[in-house]
């Protein structure tokens, strides 16, 4: 999200400059484009893009450029809108926030331990098959 808008980096700085990101190859380039964004502010996303390339990040943005689009629908739902944009990052950057305890699965294994019930087996059986299907869900599981 930030690298296709840069204009909200300066917007949410600080929230960003926060995120704990466990993998060492995202945090790098977050904290690329913090420095990126304070060297030169006002960039377009082609020169954020271009910046960070030179900087050793091109296979990551590759990778990126293909999930945003299935992770970040709201963006491909808003277009260019930028009360659209500003709201999905506001989102995403709670739930990054929140994600920082125990995911819904790891509780929901905790709960089926300690009540190896059909209810409890159930909803971790649709946890699990959920996230097979979308990825970790509330959580960043390694």
């Amino acid at each position: 999200m930030l690298i296709g808008w840069p204009w909200l980096i300066e917007e949410r700085i600080e929230e960003i400059a926060a995120i704990q990101v466990p993998e060492p190859e995202l945090d790098s380039l977050r904290r690329a484009i913090l420095e990126i964004a304070h060297a030169h502010p006002g960039l377009d996303a082609e020169a954020l893009r271009q910046h960070l390339a030179s900087c050793g990040h091109t296979e990551i943005l590759g990778a990126l450029a293909i999930t945003v689009g299935r992770h970040a629908g709201f963006a491909a739902r808003g277009g260019d809108d930028p009360e659209v944009i500003r709201l999905g990052l506001k989102e995403t950057l709670q739930l990054l926030h929140a994600r920082s305890g125990p995911s819904e699965v790891d509780a929901a294994k905790h709960a089926f331990a300690a009540d190896p019930s059909v209810e409890s087996s159930q909803k971790l059986t649709a946890l699990k098959e959920r996230e097979l299907q979308d990825g970790p869900i509330g959580g960043i599981d390694s």
